[in-house]
């Protein structure tokens, strides 16, 4: 659904960025980390638009590339972590 509203419009409300854009992309981004894909992975492969959307629109910007960097690191901590 995500990718066919990315056809419509370059952002997922219109044609400016929304809360909605910024709650999608810190989801997204979590799931990929979690389990380990990246843009090109053959998974996402049917969802380009969406793929595009995060790569151009949201990482782009500088404030979503770095806080996506912040969480990748704070995940990567968690992880190394074994439970007790």
């Amino acid at each position: 659904m995500l990718d066919q509203r990315l056809v419509e419009s370059p952002y997922l409300c219109g044609d400016k960025i929304t809360l909605g854009d910024i709650i999608i992309f810190n989801e997204l981004s979590l799931f990929m980390e979690l389990c380990d894909l990246n843009p090109q992975s053959p998974e996402l492969s049917e969802h380009m638009n969406l793929v595009k959307w995060f790569n151009i629109k949201m990482k782009s910007q500088k404030v979503f590339a770095d806080f996506d960097e912040e969480m990748k690191a704070e995940l990567k901590k968690v992880k190394k972590k074994k439970p007790e």
